[in-house]
């Protein structure tokens, strides 16, 4: 019970271990469900990688995924993670390689180094307040197909689409080309993805920057964006106040209403499309 302390790599290649206790006057850590966490549950720290189980639902209040607390975990399929969710450490999920589902949430902030690497992952999403993606994120991913970037990112670090040969289309948001240095490549230099095959979607008002941008400027297939737009009619009249609460990355285009503070709206004609 007087353990105030885990140092990293204190489990490491336990992979029997199935079952975690602690003692319930610890004032430092707390066992859930044979899963060990901070004492405030804010954060997970070490996910037993022999525990039963394909799927897990990390708790509400975890802000923090502590570094190698999955990896080399064979056991697990599909994990879903909480809005809330501020940080995923270093190597969380490394080399668990059968997870083929894991969603990012929008107020994930941190995506450190190795974070998913080795992973069955075969799309992910990386949207909201994520502004950098760390080294090797998403490195030997092989089944990584699709990518989304979203419109946040401003740098995606050295190798994190290292090893990832099935990578078919990659989907960026930013008006403003990522910071990106060797983040295609692989350690030894050489490509890692087929530039030629590989479709890189931009905002179509931002092609010509991405083309001209190092690195970005290596995809020889650089498309737009598709925009996505609703259209609705309102009974409102014109110059009637509505409310018109939109829930968007980026600036989304309105005609048809003005928008204001708040998620109020003033109409402007019957006819309301959003595109973004």
């Amino acid at each position: 019970k007087s353990l105030n302390r885990i140092w990293n790599f204190a489990f490491w290649d336990c992979p029997s271990l199935a079952h975690i206790t602690v003692h319930k006057d610890n004032a430092n850590f707390i066992a859930q469900e044979d899963i060990l966490f901070s004492k405030d549950m804010q954060s997970l720290l070490l996910y037993p990688a022999a525990k039963e189980g394909v799927t897990y639902q990390v708790p509400q209040d975890v802000k923090e995924i502590a570094r190698e607390s999955f990896s080399a975990n064979k056991l697990i399929t599909e994990l879903s993670l909480p809005e809330g969710l501020e940080s995923i450490e270093i190597g969380a999920f490394a080399e668990c390689s059968s997870l083929r589902k894991i969603n990012i949430p929008h107020s994930l902030t941190t995506l450190s180094d190795e974070a998913l690497k080795g992973t069955a992952i075969t799309s992910i999403v990386l949207e909201g307040a994520l502004e950098s993606i760390g080294a090797s994120a998403l490195d030997s991913c092989t089944m990584l197909q699709k990518v989304v970037l979203g419109s946040n990112i401003s740098e995606v670090e050295e190798f994190v689409f290292a090893h990832c040969p099935s990578l078919s289309e990659i989907h960026v948001k930013s008006l403003t080309p990522p910071d990106v240095v060797n983040a295609f490549s692989n350690p030894d230099g050489t490509p890692n993805i087929n530039y030629n095959s590989c479709v890189l979607y931009v905002p179509e008002k931002a092609i010509d920057l991405y083309k001209d941008a190092e690195e970005w400027s290596s995809f020889t297939q650089i498309k737009a964006l598709s925009t996505p737009t609703i259209t609705m009619t309102t009974t409102a009249n014109v110059g009637d106040n509505i409310m018109l609460s939109i829930n968007a990355e980026g600036e989304p285009e309105v005609e048809g209403a003005e928008l204001k503070f708040g998620g109020m709206a003033v109409v402007k004609s019957p006819q309301i499309t959003i595109r973004g």
